[in-house]
């Protein structure tokens, strides 16, 4: 006997509804937030992209514990989290799971400008070509709303709005990704995939693990900040940044990947730690001129840093030690080492 659907109980949270309708008065309650006053009232959404729909610019999505079998599509400023706990409490992850081989998130559009994921892990199911997360260019059609609307065994699942009032004037154009995990992806599909002139997207505290592909791989103009995060097992390396590219990396971890950064186009490492990759730790290709700073590259399977082309790079600073390789510059290579060790 099928089971009967249930669906998300949703809690919308809507200043600007509020100031204008008078008459609300279901669950009303003064709520701090921001410092606004806030009037809530209940629905029920099926899926993450319906509460996402439901949602006006600015506001949060909030998403209690359990797995969220759907392919979410972000292309409006909205912040999509997980549910706070108390302190005490060690809550199970929320999960969103992408279907299909869609990925688990796809941010497009208006999304960019200070929208934000938190404390979410992304996963993909068992599609030949997925990524858990995409950034696409503006008006890109991926993902959606493909939620299959049932709940697996044993998770209470809950999306919640909430209105933020809205982003204020100065804030960083960037999609921002903090205490997140990104998990597995199949095939050569990266963990995070930012591809796109107009995408920014900030990583924080975020673990990016076992991609089918590289952990973060940014190409076609896009540009990728990556500080305190961890880029692990993933298969065919941690970071790719492509000709038209480009990633920072701050007091970030690389370890256990194929290769831990592979550089084409522009990018910059300060702090970092590059070691136990089973390829080289950092290499260099095509003409970039990347900067790295104080960071360890040590305990790769081959070389620490390779340099190949007419790549060129700054390191000063950084602890290249106990690789297989020290470093290795073929002919056209030209980098600098300045306090190394």
């Amino acid at each position: 006997m099928k089971r009967p659907r249930r669906h998300l109980h949703t809690r919308v949270v809507s200043l600007r509804r509020a100031l204008r309708r008078e008459d609300v008065t279901k669950r009303s309650r003064r709520q701090s937030f921001s410092n606004l006053l806030m009037t809530v009232h209940v629905v029920s959404h099926g899926t993450v992209s319906a509460a996402i729909r439901a949602a006006a610019e600015g506001d949060i999505v909030e998403l209690s514990p359990g797995i969220y079998n759907e392919s979410v599509l972000f292309d409006k400023l909205v912040h999509l989290r997980a549910a706070p706990s108390p302190p005490a409490e060690n809550p199970p992850p929320v999960v969103i799971k992408g279907i299909d081989g869609a990925p688990a998130v796809s941010i497009s559009g208006a999304a960019y400008n200070g929208g934000s994921l938190r404390g979410l892990t992304l996963a993909s199911d068992e599609g030949p070509t997925n990524a858990p997360m995409e950034a696409l260019p503006a008006g890109a059609d991926e993902g959606g709303d493909q939620g299959t609307g049932e709940e697996e065994a044993g998770a209470a699942r809950q999306c919640v709005v909430l209105c933020s009032g809205g982003r204020t004037a100065g804030e960083a154009e960037q999609f921002e990704i903090r205490g997140c995990r990104v998990e597995g992806g199949k095939a050569s599909a990266a963990g995070v995939h930012i591809i796109g002139a107009e995408v920014r997207v900030a990583l924080s505290d975020t673990t990016i693990k076992s991609a089918g592909g590289w952990g973060v791989r940014c190409a076609g103009g896009g540009v990728a900040i990556l500080s305190k995060c961890e880029l692990l097992e993933n298969t065919r390396g941690g970071c790719r940044v492509e000709a038209d590219g480009h990633v920072t990396l701050v007091q970030t971890r690389v370890c256990g990947n194929a290769v831990g950064v592979h550089i084409e186009g522009g990018a910059a490492l300060t702090d970092c730690v590059v070691v136990e990759n089973t390829g080289d730790g950092i290499v260099l290709r095509g003409v970039c001129n990347p900067t790295v700073e104080s960071t360890q590259v040590s305990g790769n399977g081959r070389n620490g840093v390779a340099v190949y082309g007419h790549a060129r790079g700054n390191f000063d600073s950084c602890n290249i030690w106990e690789n297989l390789n020290g470093i290795a510059v073929a002919e056209g290579g030209n980098s600098m080492f300045r306090n190394a060790k």
